[in-house]
């Protein structure tokens, strides 16, 4: 089979951090060809809209990839892949149970009672960094403290340990390929991941009002749920935690580059639908591996029984099949063309249960900085700006006002 290599994700970042050209050549070309990942095996590559959403939502498409023979994204040890008890790494009876207990905490209803306080988090982060001055790191400075002290709220835990969570958080998405540096990768997640479980003992003994104090709850009210499981959970929860940062700091830049963008966001109307669109612009994941269990029918042709499939979210939710000027942000699109249909949380059983939160974060993000700093501009040029190869984020984003 002919296959191609591409850089980390598995495509480098087109101008200015946006999808690459590449994906809409694939989309008209060849929407169900073949792709070399990262880790040197090939997969299926899905792009457009309708096969990737199928792809997805199908059960016949299973994220259990924790057989010795399953196809592997990345090369070398991967943090997440190798920590099989994780939601995202379970399919069927399993998932489903161990995702309906934290579920509520995550519903929309629960999230508007956040509300208030995720604005009060995002108003100190200014203030702190207003007191400062310019120029100030937006992504070390404000995106990454964001998301994780909401997420040491959420979960119930105090500022020390929100910071040491924070700090490891590297290890989440670390990738390792040679022999010393895969050990050393190996200690630094044994290390983090006993530091997630000293969380959940210390809580255990003075609970909160937190998610982990329910998790340990349900756990000794009833045979549900384990030791290993709830510690699982807690995992799960702080690395989806940190993934609406990278969200914000790639939207920043679309944000900051339009002064007719940011100005929108000064308003009281359509912040939700503009979040939105900002959403199907930046997906929370880039792409997703899975494996059919069966031959499945795509509309751009079949897949067979044990191939894996790499389905490109950020190709889908571009494609002009779907979206109109797909590579435009329009914060106001008319209702047939409405981003509520992008896929950048997923879709199916494993949509995103930090959907709501990651929704009200950004939001309450960029509505309060264009009230309080209508001058925010980016202090750099786009051009320049250095991109994660994994996450496709910017590493640093110096901006002034």
């Amino acid at each position: 089979m002919d296959t191609e290599e591409f850089a980390a994700c598995p495509f480098p970042a087109g101008p200015r951090g946006g999808p690459p050209a590449v994906l809409e050549q694939r989309q008209q070309d060849d929407p169900l060809g073949w792709v070399r990942m990262p880790s040197g095996e090939v997969a299926r590559l899905a792009v457009r809209y309708s096969d990737v959403a199928q792809v997805l939502s199908d059960s016949r498409f299973s994220r259990e990839l924790n057989d010795s023979a399953a196809p592997r994204f990345l090369p070398g040890f991967d943090f997440m892949a190798s920590n099989l008890g994780l939601l995202i790494n379970l399919d069927g009876k399993r998932h489903q149970r161990l995702r309906s207990f934290v579920t509520k905490a995550y519903s929309r209803v629960q999230v508007e009672h956040w509300r208030p306080r995720v604005y009060r988090i995002v108003d100190d982060l200014i203030t702190d960094f207003v007191a400062q001055g310019p120029p100030i790191d937006f992504v070390g400075q404000f995106a990454n403290p964001l998301t994780s002290t909401v997420m040491a709220e959420l979960l119930g835990i105090p500022p020390e340990t929100c910071a040491q969570l924070r700090d490891g958080a590297g290890v989440l998405c670390s990738i390792a390929t040679g022999k010393a540096t895969m050990e050393r990768a190996r200690e630094q997640s044994a290390t983090y991941t006993e530091l997630v479980t000293e969380i959940v003992r210390t809580v255990e003994k003075a609970p909160s009002d937190g998610l982990i104090s329910e998790l340990i709850r349900i756990r000794d009210e009833s045979a549900d749920l384990s030791d290993s499981e709830v510690c699982d959970l807690v995992l799960m929860m702080i690395i989806a935690g940190h993934t609406p940062a990278g969200i914000l700091t790639r939207a920043a830049v679309t944000v900051l580059s339009d002064p007719d963008l940011y100005r929108f966001f000064s308003g009281t109307s359509g912040l939700s639908s503009a979040v939105e669109e900002l959403l199907r612009c930046h997906s929370v994941a880039l792409s997703s591996l899975r494996v059919a269990t069966e031959d499945v029918a795509l509309p751009s042709g079949t897949i067979r029984k044990g191939e894996a499939v790499l389905a490109s979210i950020e190709a889908a939710n571009h494609d002009a099949r779907v979206f109109s000027t797909p590579l435009s942000c329009r914060l106001s699109r008319d209702e047939e063309d409405s981003t509520e249909r992008h896929l950048a949380f997923g879709r199916g059983s494993h949509f995103c249960l930090g959907s709501h939160l990651s929704h009200l974060e950004i939001e309450a993000a960029f509505s309060s900085l264009a009230r309080r700093l209508p001058t925010l501009r980016l202090d750099v040029d786009p051009d320049d700006i250095k991109w994660g190869a994994l996450m496709r984020s910017p590493v640093k984003l110096p901006v002034s006002w």
